[in-house]
């Protein structure tokens, strides 16, 4: 309850992911039901914050749902994330993610990804992915 939602990479088959203090930028564009705007980024993260500075909660009914593109991660380039979505924080209350973005900030084939809570662990949810593959 009340934790951020975060993201970061690795390039050994997820044995280890990326998660030095400085290893990513992230910038994000959120709207609560005040309504109010909030804008927020980070130059140098230890990961990639996909709810920026506010909080989801952990009931039945509050949920994080979203869509993500993680472009190119096989290369050997910065690992870049943009995306949307909507969750309800820690009172309930609606949050519409208008966008994310982010990269790792060194390149590097990505082969792992890792998506986790600020505190505390995942009991319980559904992350789908799905691949393009280059002509």
């Amino acid at each position: 309850d009340a934790r951020q939602l975060l993201f970061r990479t690795s390039a050994d088959g997820g044995t280890s992911f990326d998660s030095g203090g400085t290893d990513y930028q992230w910038f994000y564009n959120q709207l609560d039901t005040g309504p109010t705007n909030h804008v927020s980024m980070d130059s140098s993260h230890s990961s990639i914050n996909l709810t920026g500075n506010n909080d989801v909660g952990n009931t039945r009914e509050e949920r994080i749902y979203g869509n993500m593109m993680i472009v190119a991660p096989g290369l050997a380039q910065r690992a870049t994330v943009t995306g949307e979505g909507f969750f309800l924080d820690q009172n309930g209350n609606g949050n519409i993610i208008q966008g994310f973005g982010g990269q790792r900030k060194t390149a590097e084939a990505v082969d792992g990804f890792q998506f986790y809570f600020s505190a505390g662990n995942i009991a319980d949810g559904v992350i789908t992915m799905y691949g393009l593959k280059n002509a």
